[in-house]
């Protein structure tokens, strides 16, 4: 499981929303005294998406459910970037930098991740060939 590199990204987008969901921005403190207090749009993101991405990691037998798994993760990191945007209604916030440097580094590490999971896919598959 953990020697491969698929594992590690997604052990470390698990770590990044785990850290994300302690923080409180607002009033700038490390450590959120209401753990499921930080939400995006009224629901709890980083809470709901570290579950999933640890959730993820433990389907490391079957690979095509993982990556398919993925997918729909990455999909819905994709809809909450467009809608954590359209929340702030196009106003420069500072906020937002932190929100778009937190999904830039989201989706290189599900891209990494799923060009990962193919490549082994790959090597499983031509070894499954009989010759």
């Amino acid at each position: 499981m953990i020697q491969r590199i698929h594992t590690i990204y997604l052990f470390l987008l698990t770590l990044i929303n785990l850290v994300l969901s302690l923080v409180d921005i607002e009033k700038n403190s490390f450590i959120n005294l209401k753990f499921l207090n930080f939400n995006i749009n009224d629901f709890y993101f980083f809470e709901i998406v570290t579950l999933s991405f640890f959730l993820n990691i433990m389907l490391y037998k079957n690979l095509r459910i993982q990556l398919n798994f993925l997918r729909i993760l990455s999909l819905l990191t994709l809809i909450l970037f467009f809608s954590s945007i359209a929340q702030f209604g196009g106003k420069y916030n500072s906020l937002i930098v932190y929100e778009i440097l937190y999904f830039f580094i989201s989706f290189l590490f599900i891209y990494f991740s799923l060009k990962s999971i193919k490549k082994d896919q790959k090597i499983i598959s031509g070894t499954n060939r009989i010759r």
